[in-house]
């Protein structure tokens, strides 16, 4: 195995806006010895034919970088896989802000060099400790180098490590079009549901709190312009999502950089982005810290009232003590924080306010830890993430004294659990009638799910008997409304996903209300594939069985842990909304998308290689038949490298197609 090393000139490579031409960097190489197994495991035939199992750790933002990341394998001929165990190669994106979630990390790349699988590691463990003993020879994406996630995958496949890690230069950001240090947001892109599009709207932050590990991997703030974010939304509508999260390390802080406030961007997303959508499509607000939001509450309470956008902020108050935010260099005290939090609360109807809280910071004794439970007495927040202190190396937490022992630490979470639990949040909510869209699954799989104003949980039966014909007249091809002979249909398959509908609230729990639908007030068409891949709707397995070899195939399928993959199947003649207009790439000529014939042509050059070599052929296969493959690979080859001319990938053809010929 070879280690490549990222070099400045890897940093100034140009990038293209949208579709960027991949090729090998220009790097020096170094031996180095390679980990047991992995040559073996990463020989696995021509790159772009194999199929790759993408995990996820941490917040929507790295939610978003995986779905990129997905959509530029995907986009180049990888197949998706919800399965760990028939993928060739595994694509961890790590998380740092906890130890757990960083142990979770190195138990996949224990599990993944055990079953001599290649694995990819993405995320903020690997950017700000790339030096980890179990990352050595291991191939690493930087946040800011998702981009290139296809040729550091390729180069994993073939046995070699490879590290983008470095921080793009001014003159690189200026000549790809996007600010410093920021990926371009029209990537393709695989959605882990594709009825709600994840917007990061900038990258890093402003602060210096002292037990944060996340401002070593993603840096200071960095904000992506207006335009960009009012142009994703509109293609995100233009796809037929139904939410947009907006997401980064501190929402709050957006603009800052630009001379932009986080209430202007938000404004501008439902008004323009959304435009006239507004009330099908929502807009949910990300975490914003209480320091940037001082100055414009009334702003901000004038945004989160406005159709098109949930009334739920994600304000983490982290401590009610005002000596232990101090320690924690929070930058604001607990009178600030009720400030913001009144009076967002007074401004806002039904707002529901989340907050995290973190116990056991170093130096915090009983009092501030009374404190802390008097204000989450007080406001009986719907939501509270309670976390306990984990020392993150490196960090300037990490080495203060006075550290509270571990069983205090876990009695004070336990204590505050049971506050969290011992009262109700929705009960005000039964008997009424909501206006919601239904965008998921729940996690045991027996409902629909769709968000209140004050984005609660609402779960629904995924059967509504209106929008279903009856088994006869299904049969016959009829029209009819009522549906009691049809079987209940699994919730993913539901005619209510993605529907706006009017409901009634019947009961409430903790964390979710359930009710029933009372009407549908709108149905959206099924939504289109995210830039540059084909994803098709669910089908129910009797259809796709009725349908034969015409049906879809399935590629991948969403599962309740963070895994990525495909939330459909890839489909010929299916547009792909790729063009700068969204305009169907489709090819004339059989329908298929330039991007199923990279992959089919790719595959024939594996297939005819294998029968050429003699690894694939027939029993009793002679030299003539092996001449015959030969002679198809040149054709197959010639194929791959027209196709390529066409969506921009030739000078990664030039070198498979040199890496085949030898």
């Amino acid at each position: 195995m070879a280690v490549v090393d990222d070099v400045p000139d890897v940093e100034d490579a140009p990038i293209s806006e949208t579709r960027r031409p991949t090729r090998a960097p220009a790097v020096r190489l170094r031996a180095r010895a390679c980990a047991e197994g992995a040559a073996e495991a990463a020989s696995t035939g021509v790159p772009g034919t194999q199929r790759i199992y993408i995990k996820t750790y941490g917040c929507s933002h790295n939610q978003s970088d995986s779905e990129y990341m997905a959509g530029l394998l995907a986009e180049f001929g990888y197949e998706l896989s919800a399965n760990p165990l028939g993928a060739q190669l595994w694509l961890v994106n790590s998380c740092t802000v906890k130890g757990p979630s960083q142990d979770h990390l190195l138990n996949d790349v224990r599990a993944a060099r055990a079953a001599r699988v290649p694995i990819v590691v993405a995320g903020c463990v690997s950017q700000a400790h790339p030096e980890l003993e179990a990352l050595q020879g291991l191939s690493i994406v930087g946040v800011e180098q998702i981009d290139r996630v296809v040729e550091v995958v390729g180069f994993a496949l073939q046995g070699h490590a490879v590290r983008l890690l470095a921080r793009r230069t001014g003159a690189a950001a200026s000549r790809a079009g996007v600010p410093l240090g920021l990926p371009s947001l029209a990537l393709p892109k695989v959605r882990r549901n594709a009825l709600v599009e994840v917007v990061p709207v900038n990258v890093g932050c402003l602060g210096a709190c002292t037990y944060c590990k996340t401002v070593h991997a993603r840096g200071r703030l960095t904000s992506y312009p207006l335009g960009a974010l009012v142009e994703r939304a509109r293609a995100a509508v233009a796809d037929g999502v139904r939410e947009l999260w907006l997401t980064s390390e501190d929402t709050g802080a957006y603009g800052r950089d630009l001379g932009v406030d986080f209430p202007t961007m938000v404004r501008a997303l439902v008004e323009q982005g959304i435009g006239a959508a507004a009330g099908e499509v929502r807009v949910r607000v990300g975490m914003a810290n209480p320091p940037y939001m001082l100055e414009h509450l009334d702003a901000i309470a004038d945004v989160l009232r406005m159709p098109g956008c949930y009334a739920f902020l994600h304000v983490p108050v982290q401590s009610g003590s005002d000596a232990v935010l101090g320690a924690m260099n929070r930058e604001y005290t607990v009178d600030e924080f009720r400030h913001v939090a009144d009076a967002l609360l007074a401004r806002v109807p039904e707002l529901t306010l989340a907050t995290d809280v973190i116990c056991g910071f170093p130096g915090e004794t009983d009092d501030d830890h009374e404190q802390t439970l008097a204000l989450l007495r007080e406001y009986r927040f719907p939501v509270v993430n309670i976390s306990q202190f984990y020392p993150r190396p490196g960090t300037p937490a990490a080495r203060m004294g006075a550290r509270v022992p571990t069983h205090i630490v876990k009695a004070r979470s336990r204590e505050m659990s049971a506050l969290f639990n011992s009262y109700l949040t929705w009960t005000a909510l039964v008997g009424r009638e909501v206006d919601v869209l239904v965008t998921d699954v729940s996690s045991d799989g027996r409902y629909v799910v769709a968000h209140t104003r004050g984005y609660a949980q609402f779960l629904l039966p995924p059967e509504w008997p209106r929008l279903r014909k009856p088994a006869k007249q299904r049969a016959a091809g009829g029209d009819g409304e009522r549906d009691g002979d049809a079987p209940a249909c699994a919730p993913a398959e539901s005619p209510l996903m993605g529907c706006r509908v009017l409901a009634r609230i019947l009961s409430s729990g903790k964390f979710w209300v359930k009710g029933e639908v009372v009407r549908v007030i709108s149905r959206r068409p099924a939504p289109r594939p995210a830039i540059g891949v084909s994803v098709a709707p669910r089908v129910p397995r009797a259809e796709r069985a009725a349908a034969g070899s015409g049906g879809a195939r399935e590629v991948g399928a969403r599962e309740p842990s963070e895994d990525v993959a495909r939330t459909g199947r890839s489909q010929a003649g299916e547009c792909c909304g790729g063009g700068e207009s969204g305009e169907c790439c489709a090819a004339e000529s059989n329908g298929t998308t330039a991007t199923s014939a990279m992959r089919s042509a790719r595959m024939a050059v594996a297939r005819c290689w294998a029968l050429a070599t003699g690894r694939a052929a027939p029993s009793g296969g002679s030299a003539t038949t092996r001449l015959v493959g030969a002679v198809v690979l040149v054709g197959a080859a010639a194929a791959t490298l027209l196709v390529a001319v066409r969506t921009g990938h030739v000078h990664r053809e030039v070198a498979r197609l040199r890496r085949v010929k030898h």
